[in-house]
Formats: structure tokens, sequence, C-alpha cells
């Protein structure tokens, strides 16, 4: 989540996501598969990324086939969102039901 402006998150750190890519930029939170982990405190999975209606349009133009988010809590409250995607169409989570992560430092 942005420190000056918490309606937004920003990418800390993304594996091949070239520095000052668009990829990089800041989107809101509620938005997309990261911005809703923040925002719903849940696990978010989106099969069909290209047709969600919140999905972001600079990753819909990067191929991103499916996205799975879950939310990194700090003392209690989240701060940030954990976020993987693939290219590869029709990728499925296996895991039937709503599951429980966890981020450690």
């Amino acid at each position: 989540i942005d420190p000056l402006d918490p309606d937004y998150a920003v990418v800390l750190c993304g594996v091949q996501i070239e520095p000052g890519s668009a990829l990089g930029q800041r989107s809101r939170v509620g938005v997309g598969a990261g911005g809703r982990a923040i925002s719903e405190n849940q696990l978010v999975v989106i099969h069909d990324y290209t047709h969600a209606p919140d999905a972001l349009p600079i990753w819909v133009n990067a191929s991103t086939q499916a996205a799975m988010a879950a939310p990194v809590h700090e003392n209690g409250i989240v701060v940030a969102s954990l976020l993987v995607g693939s290219p590869i169409p029709g990728r499925r989570s296996r895991a039937p039901g709503p599951r429980r992560c966890a981020a450690r430092r």
C-alpha cells in the first residue's frame, strides 16, 4: 500500500518486470487481484483474468490469463498483497474452497 496515498498500491518487487516498466505502476486498492486481496482481506483467485470485470488493463495487455493474490498482514493489519499471475490459458487453482495464507519475514 502506498504510504503517501493508501487508496493505491505500489509494486515493491516483481519477477520479470523491468525497472521503469508500466507493469510496475501503482494501481487503485480494490481493483485487480492484488488490490482486491487488500480491500477484501482474503485470497482472490481469478481464472479468466482477460475477461474479469476488474482486471487491470496493463496486465491484460501483458497476456495475464490467471491471477491469485493473498493479503499480507503486519500486526493484524493488511499492509500489502502477494500476487502471482500466469500467461498460460486455462491455469486453475487446485485448492477447493477458501484457504488461509500467511507471509513471514
